[in-house]
Parts: structure tokens; sequence; C-alpha cells
């Protein structure tokens, strides 16, 4: 099965299970006496928490066969690598491009002037190349990821195929 395929089946798991809470929260069922709402209730948890189960299972079953798919493609060292890349990026950013230019200020009292540090010109437009250079090495890193995981094909237990089709996920 696809990749993208799997991806789309764990999305359509959490909002399986998102659904199910939301309909335990607002759980409003009439019983015709005390005691058969009461035993109604548990039933209704029981189940609830039966389908959660299966459901959580199968997810994490999702994520732990695209890991070893990820680890086996050297997808998990380029993920590393583009946070690595984007660490840098963040910080020439927020942090280097937010220093103002060098400048000199002339004293209001007759005191002389001061001078500011700062960029220059040059190494701002340095640290801005530095970001576009950064930005497209992180987008060829992320597309050579996600060309691998399209083309990906990973072999899914039977079982879990079964549970798929329990809850109408697949065909």
């Amino acid at each position: 099965m696809k990749i993208k395929t799997l991806r789309r089946i764990e999305t359509e798991i959490d909002s399986e299970i998102s659904f199910m809470s939301r309909r335990l929260r607002n759980l409003s069922k009439k019983a015709d006496s005390l005691e058969n709402a009461k035993i109604e209730g548990s039933n209704t948890i029981e189940a609830a928490q039966k389908s959660f189960m299966e459901l959580n299972a199968a997810k994490f079953t999702i994520r732990g066969l695209v890991s070893e798919f990820n680890s086996t493609k050297g997808i998990n060292r380029k993920t590393a690598e583009i946070a690595e890349l984007e660490a840098t990026k963040s910080f020439i950013e927020d942090v280097a491009l937010s220093v103002s230019f060098a400048q000199t200020r002339e004293s209001n009292y007759g005191s002389g002037s001061s001078h500011h540090v700062g960029l220059s010109e040059e190494t701002e437009d340095s640290l801005r190349a530095s970001v576009r250079g950064l930005t497209r090495k992180i987008q060829g890193l992320k597309d050579s990821c996600n060309g691998t995981n399209s083309q990906g094909d990973i072999q899914i237990p039977e079982k879990l195929l079964n549970l798929f089709k329990v809850y109408s996920l697949v065909d």
C-alpha cells in the first residue's frame, strides 16, 4: 500500500477517534429504567473503548511501518538535516537580521557623537543570501523525502487491512 494512502488512512482514523470522543461527551440516550440506563451507558463506553483501542493500535502501527520504511530509505537522516538547517535559518532570520544598521548619532548636548554597533548593508545582504540558500537546501531535502515517500510501498499485515475494511477506511 502506498505511504500516501496510509497517511490518508491515519488522518481518517484521527477523525473517527475525534468523532467518537465528541459523541461520548454528548451522550444523551433515554432508557426505560435507571438500571437499563446504567447498562446501556456501560455497554456504550465498552464498545467505544474497544473501537478506540483498535483504531489507536492501527494508527501507531501505520506510524511504525512508515518509520521503518523511512529509516531504510535514509529519510530519518534527511529530516535531521532539515531540522538543523531550519534552526540555522531561524537564528539568522530572528536574531542576526533583527540587528539594526551600524550608525553614528550626534549628541543633543554637544558632547560629540556616538557610534552604535550594527550591520553593514553588505553583511545584511550576505545574511539574506544565506537565508535564501538555506531555504533552497531545505526545500530540496523536503522534496527528496516527499518523492521517496510518495513512491514508497509498504506491505500491510492482513489483520490491519481487515481492520481498515471494518471501519470503511479502504475498499
